[in-house]
């Protein structure tokens, strides 16, 4: 059994609990069964009105808690055949929560009385009124502790004792506060004409005050090993302790403190004895014992003046509260998404004015990714008697995931190919890597070491915007776009396309407002076994005074209805400009009726400053969105023609590009050779009379070549061109319109 009083009186519970513990299993024979009985608790006033029945009800090792209040005692509490039992009561140090013992006559019969019984404890109570308070008789290794006996007085003469202990051998009293009681506080006696004695009695930290007639401890009868140490034995009638008699064999007293024992004389001990080498004489300087007051003063001779260094008496300082000091945490969720807080994280600086050891607990050590953020924790400060808490503030963080880096392949890759992306991410708690390849395909990746490589192939050629998401335990995301993988199919066809559109507002960058007209002309394709395309693009806008052409091809793209390309090229013959070039066949796309077109050009010496973008905003591999306001766009594949001013000249796919057309001032011839030859063009009128001959001359396989045809006269007219290239003709109409 564990209680505060053990607690407070170690040796005594130890004692105590092994004597209680043999009797605690009793094993007995019936029948043919084992059967075990264990100690079980028995409340007073809760099982039984009054704590003589609660005795009555009790076994071997029972334990009889009784609630505070005041319980009215019509005959003595007694108990002479319940071994190892527990009687105990609600008393705090204080004197708070008393379990007070009266009779409902005072002075007229004993309070508790223990008679040929072993291993019991009687602790917690207020006894008073009764003509002695507790009394022993014939008992054996039993315990009194932390008890407050006082005003006990026989009314029909003078024999009221606190404690009285008759024949008993191995007791300890220890804690009690016995004060202003008749005859004697303590009297440890019996007659010496019996064959009885008392030994092994202990009385050991007690406050012993105020007997009113007699003695305040009585040592007599028949003894062996009789000890009082550390107690406060003052201010008695008679002396301080009388005895031991005659027949007490031994007898250890010291370390107590004497005062004003047996005034006039001021007699600590009967005959004059020496009080023990390492007792005191002198006022003990308790707070205020008239009134119910027993704790000590700072500066008390008491204290620390006891065996081993501890205080004298029953009490040492008034037990001041600990103050509960409480700061500010952030802890951070682990790999699990868990975090364990202990109390010495919160304790901001706790102490316990007195300088007692305190204990420190928390309401809440476990927390997890439901607690992400701010949590109220309360600490709780403990020494042993009086508690104090405060609240904090536990921040509970689950770091964000964070992608550093994704890296791809910055050439464009060939249809068929594997695809590889290396994903860096920071966060201890990372679960999943999500990729969303673009093209309507996400896979799921286990993210664990802070890189993922994640790898996939394409099954249709394309520019692809590829998004990454990394999640954590908690839920927590961070994404980031690598811009762009181009997926390159060279045998998927190529693209040409002339024109006109009407620049927005806002497409070109050094002056938003200018608008008009812009003329277009490019083709791209790759060559037989070639991975690089070729060809040519220019690009007009006459009102900002910019013609753009293209010197390099970086990639191209057939996906469908739409080509897309990337190179580099000069504004005006000067500058190292890139660009970007997205074009839909309106022949091959359900969505839309009229060809769309789109450039973006950019200056490469100048980070990339964008220059023009006929679809400002648009992400690189958005469709284009301007339609073209004359002319065509061509996606040439195996299996398609289309009647424009872009023919092609052989199954090759080299081509003559015309544009604009109508024209105002020029319009523009471009071809591609499909081998070394001999090329003409010629323009004729109406009438079939020659014009002019544009070209005329050897021309080199897989070579572009450029020619501009500018009309004399200034009226609108319609002509007729005519290009032979190895005995092929193809021959269209030109409309000028001024």
């Amino acid at each position: 059994m564990t209680n505060k009083y053990f607690k407070a009186y170690p040796q005594i519970a130890s004692k105590s609990c092994m004597a209680r513990l043999i009797y605690t299993l009793i094993v007995f024979l019936c029948s043919g069964w084992i059967s075990i009985c264990s100690a079980i608790e028995i409340h007073v006033p809760a099982d039984y009105s009054n704590i003589q029945d609660a005795i009555n009800a009790a076994n071997d090792g029972d334990i009889i808690k009784v609630a505070p209040g005041t319980y009215y005692i019509s005959s003595a509490i007694t108990n002479n055949s319940v071994n190892n039992l527990s009687l105990i009561g609600s008393r705090e140090e204080d004197g708070s929560n008393a379990s007070i013992l009266v009779p409902t006559v005072n002075g007229q019969y004993y309070g508790i009385h223990f008679s040929s019984v072993s291993g019991c404890l009687i602790a917690g109570f207020e006894i008073k009124n009764f003509v002695h308070g507790i009394t022993m008789e014939h008992c054996s290794n039993c315990d009194i502790i932390k008890n407050y006996i006082h005003d006990n007085d026989q009314a029909s003469s003078f024999h009221g004792l606190g404690i009285f202990i008759l024949y008993c051998d191995n007791i300890d009293i220890a804690h009690n506060i016995v004060d202003h009681n008749e005859f004697h506080q303590i009297s440890i006696t019996g007659d010496i004409n019996l064959p009885y004695k008392n030994s092994n009695i202990n009385v050991v930290n007690n406050t012993i005050l105020r007997t009113y007639t007699y003695d305040g401890i009585l040592v007599g009868g028949r003894g062996d090993h009789i000890v009082i140490k550390n107690n406060i034995i003052a201010y008695h009638r008679q002396e301080g302790i009388e005895g031991p008699g005659p027949d007490v064999t031994y007898f250890d007293h010291d370390y107590n403190c004497f005062y004003s024992n047996y005034p006039p004389q001021m007699i600590d001990i009967a005959g004059g004895q020496p009080i023990g080498p390492h007792s005191i004489h002198a006022e003990p300087l308790m707070v205020d014992y008239l009134n119910q007051n027993y704790y000590l003063q700072p500066g008390s001779p008491c204290l620390g003046a006891g065996e081993g260094g501890i205080y004298i008496g029953a009490l040492g300082l008034p037990n001041n509260p600990p103050t509960a000091v409480c700061q500010s945490v952030i802890i951070t969720l682990d790999a699990i998404g868990e975090a364990i807080l202990s109390a010495s994280q919160v304790d901001g600086g706790s102490y316990d004015p007195d300088g007692d050891n305190i204990t420190r607990s928390i309401d809440k050590t476990s927390f997890t990714c439901a607690d992400a953020g701010e949590n109220t924790v309360t600490l709780t400060v403990s020494d042993g008697q009086e508690t104090d808490m405060c609240t904090a503030t536990v921040t509970v963080v689950n770091g964000l995931p964070e992608i550093t880096n994704v890296s791809g392949p910055v050439d464009p890759v060939q249809l068929g190919s594997t695809v590889s992306l290396n994903v860096s991410y920071m966060d201890i708690n990372a679960t999943t890597l999500k990729v969303d390849w673009g093209d309507g395909v996400n896979n799921d990746y286990s993210a664990s070491g802070g890189v993922v490589i994640a790898e996939y192939t394409y099954i249709d050629p394309g520019v692809y915007s590829i998004l990454v998401t990394v999640s954590d335990v908690c839920g927590l995301t961070d994404t980031a776009v690598y811009n762009y993988v181009v997926i390159y199919d060279p045998s998927a066809g190529f693209v040409t396309g002339g024109g006109w559109i009407n620049s927005p507002a806002g497409a070109y960058t050094s002056d938003s407002s200018l608008t008009g007209k812009a003329n277009f002309g490019f083709v791209s394709k790759y060559q037989k076994g070639k991975t690089i395309p070729t060809g040519n693009t220019e690009f007009q806008f006459h009102t900002a005074n910019m013609n753009f052409k293209s010197t390099a091809y970086d990639w191209l793209v057939i996906a469908g209805s739409k080509g897309i390309f990337k190179g580099a090229g000069t504004i005006n013959g000067f500058g190292n400009y890139g660009f970007l070039l997205s074009a839909i066949d309106a022949d091959l796309a359900p969505s839309t009726d009229v060809d769309l077109f789109r450039i973006k050009i950019w200056d490469k010496n100048d980070e990339d400053l964008v220059v023009y973008d006929s679809n400002l905003g648009l992400d690189d591999n958005e469709d284009p969105s301007t339609a073209i306001g004359g002319g065509s766009i061509v996606i040439h594949t195996n299996n398609k023609k289309k009647s424009a001013e872009i023919l092609a000249v052989e199954e090759e796919c080299e081509v003559v590009l015309v544009y604009p057309n109508p024209f105002e001032d020029q319009v523009v011839f471009e071809f591609v050779p499909p081998m070394d030859t001999h090329t003409r063009i010629d323009i004729f009128d109406e009438s079939g009379r020659l014009i002019k001959t544009v070209f005329n001359g050897m021309t080199k396989a897989s070579t572009s070549y450029r020619e501009v045809f500018s009309p004399v006269s200034q009226v609108n007219k319609v002509y007729i061109y005519k290009l032979t290239m190895e005995g092929e003709v193809v021959s269209g109409m030109l409309v000028h319109q001024k």
